[in-house]
């Protein structure tokens, strides 16, 4: 949503850019620390995007010269407008995946679409966050902790708490990729390697598993083909491309890949949601054991 507005209606400065994108961080931050949903209701409704469409409409509207009153009719109007909680439907069991990874850039649309709108003369709703009726029941939680919003707020930044991808895949292979990285010194070449062995969690066996991706949506979400990606040194940009994807040397080491469910990992995944995993490698007939790994890196 901030770099939408980059050029509109004149040069915006680093400090000013700076400055929106940490606001935006912070109340995006703490509306989804606000509500977080019950385990019952997580198993009913799903989403992760909703909250975004907030951010991006204070990153934008503040670029814009909107004053608090603007970004308050703003953040109404991002939160009518912000895409359904709808990742459950995510084709998991009929692949090709969404299109649209998480449906991010629609709820930052929506967030430059609000700021746009106000800026127009559209009233929209106040309050929005507040009351038995307000976003955190819009989203689809049963739960909201309103003192969450403002806690320790300006001692404790949510933007500590930021990080980079490392791979260019979905966050839950990260721990899987980096314990198989962390082998490659130790072999001499792809070709060496037989087979290799990854232990993790039943929704990585379950829905990672994936060794012929159809789409570039469908390339970050399989396991397998990332390895490969990694062992034969693709770049990174060039992991979900078609190219990639129709490679014979790539999709011949994918098949090598095993994903195994391990009940270790999937308690973890269960009380903590940390995707740790641990990768074995067998060259030569000899098992190379991978270090586990709790955290994705970044």
């Amino acid at each position: 949503g901030a770099l939408a507005a980059v050029g509109q209606g004149g040069p915006v400065s680093g400090g000013a850019l700076l400055t929106s994108l940490v606001a935006a961080w912070e109340i995006n931050s703490r509306v989804i620390i606000s509500q977080q949903p019950s385990p019952e209701r997580f198993q009913q409704v799903y989403g992760v995007c909703q909250h975004e469409s907030l951010g991006a409409a204070v990153a934008y509207g503040l670029l814009r010269g909107c004053d608090a009153a603007g970004l308050e009719n703003s953040l109404g109007l991002a939160a009518s407008l912000t895409p359904l909680p709808t990742l459950h439907k995510y084709n998991w069991q009929a692949r090709p995946l969404v299109s649209f990874k998480d449906y991010n850039a629609p709820a930052a649309e929506a967030g430059v679409r609000a700021v746009e709108l106000h800026l127009a003369g559209i009233v929209g709703p106040r309050e929005i966050l507040d009351g038995e009726q307000g976003f955190w029941r819009m989203s689809g939680s049963d739960r909201f902790q309103p003192e969450r919003l403002t806690e320790h707020l300006a001692t404790h930044w949510q933007l500590r708490h930021a990080s980079f991808k490392d791979y260019p895949v979905c966050r839950w292979m990260h721990t899987a990729l980096a314990s198989f990285e962390r082998l490659l010194d130790r072999i001499p070449s792809p070709e060496s390697i037989e087979r290799i062995r990854v232990y993790g969690s039943f929704t990585l066996a379950r829905f990672f598993a994936d060794a012929r991706p159809v789409s570039n949506t469908d390339a970050q979400f399989s396991l397998p083909l990332a390895i490969a990606c990694l062992a034969f040194k693709i770049a990174r940009h060039q992991w979900s491309s078609d190219r990639t994807r129709g490679a014979a040397p790539l999709l011949a080491f994918a098949d090598r890949v095993e994903i195994i469910a391990d009940e270790t990992f999937e308690q973890l995944m269960l009380q903590h949601r940390r995707p740790a995993a641990r990768v074995d490698i067998v060259v030569k007939g000899r098992t190379i054991a991978g270090e586990r790994i709790d955290f994705p890196p970044g």
